[in-house]
């Protein structure tokens, strides 16, 4: 299968929100615009047709059935978009053009971007993908999140979640050789959330492999890798993100990755609670070090030997406590 389909996003959207209204003959007319972006734009509805073994009506039909006026649009969209990939300097200027230069209008196309974002997972997210990932959210020993670049944020914002209602988790963002030490310990106990948008990095294989290896599930959260890597993972969420020179959106992730935690919580609350008066407990001490001063042997060694902190600074701050070299 050719990876060229990946940066067709909106495209793959419109065709994962469908799926399911697709007949046999429009589903092969739709998996060879996926496969084949750059010869899409240079044929006819007829030659589509031949190669599908359908034919140009079939062709047309499907393409208003994703939503587009004709075949004109559909192919117009294609280009963009590998030329977006192809040409960072246009894409810049596209990015650009689309903000304009007014803050207020800035502001508000930045709203409607979101807005719009928001409004197409609500159609792309499957409730029942979503739920089998709650599952095995909740049953799992221990979760590793996968993501690097802008993701790495995401994917270690969701290990903080689920730490906090309970649930193991550690963020695997590192590249390169550094990343094998995050999958060293990975067991069939553990369920993997991978990010993973737009292209297939050689890290996001070895993720993948070392997870069927130890018989790990995988939680896959994507915009457009869905159905390349569908046969590697058990879960499938489709979340669209907006990716360019100088506007990039990942709320999409964001949101799944809350969403993912909040449900988790809800189905173990006890535990949740639990951990959370714990966390309470944790930062109640902290609180009660940086009120009392610092010291180099605890929060109140100074007041346990009769001294005043009062103003005293921590160490590393003028002279600070002073300890005998043995």
């Amino acid at each position: 299968m050719s990876t060229t389909a990946i940066p067709v996003n909106a495209l793959l959207e419109r065709v994962q929100a469908r799926r399911g209204e697709l007949s046999p003959a429009a589903q092969r007319v739709v998996d060879f615009l996926l496969e084949n972006p750059e010869t899409t734009v240079f044929l006819s509805s007829a030659e589509l047709g031949r190669l599908t073994r359908t034919s140009d009506a079939t062709v047309i039909r499907t393409v208003k059935r994703l939503g587009y006026s004709g075949l004109d649009e559909l192919r117009d969209e294609v280009k963009q978009a590998i030329d977006d990939r192809l040409n960072p300097v246009r894409r810049l200027q596209r990015s650009l053009d689309w903000a304009g230069a007014d803050p207020e209008t800035v502001l508000a196309h930045t709203l409607d971007l979101h807005a719009t974002l928001l409004e197409d997972a609500r159609r792309t997210l499957s409730p029942a993908q979503f739920g089998g990932a709650v599952q095995l959210l909740d049953r799992a020993s221990s979760v590793l999140v996968f993501g690097i670049g802008p993701l790495g944020f995401v994917a270690d914002y969701l290990a903080l979640r689920l730490l906090r209602v309970g649930v193991p988790a550690h963020g695997a963002t590192a590249t390169g050789f550094r990343l094998a030490d995050d999958l060293l310990n990975m067991t069939r106990h553990h369920v993997v959330v991978m990010f993973a948008y737009d292209s297939i990095r050689r890290e996001t294989e070895v993720v993948l492999q070392q997870a069927a290896r130890v018989g790990a599930p995988v939680i896959l959260i994507t915009d457009s890798l869905g159905r390349v890597l569908g046969p590697q993972v058990q879960v499938v969420l489709s979340a669209p993100v907006v990716r360019s020179s100088m506007v990039s959106s990942y709320t999409t992730s964001l949101l799944v990755a809350d969403a993912l935690a909040l449900s988790v919580a809800s189905r173990s609350r006890r535990r949740g609670e639990r951990c959370f008066a714990e966390l309470e407990r944790l930062r109640a001490l902290l609180g009660r070090q940086e009120r009392a001063g610092w010291s180099s042997l605890g929060p109140d060694v100074g007041a346990a030997d009769g001294e005043e902190h009062g103003d005293e600074e921590p160490p590393g701050h003028g002279e600070g406590p002073r300890t005998e070299r043995t």
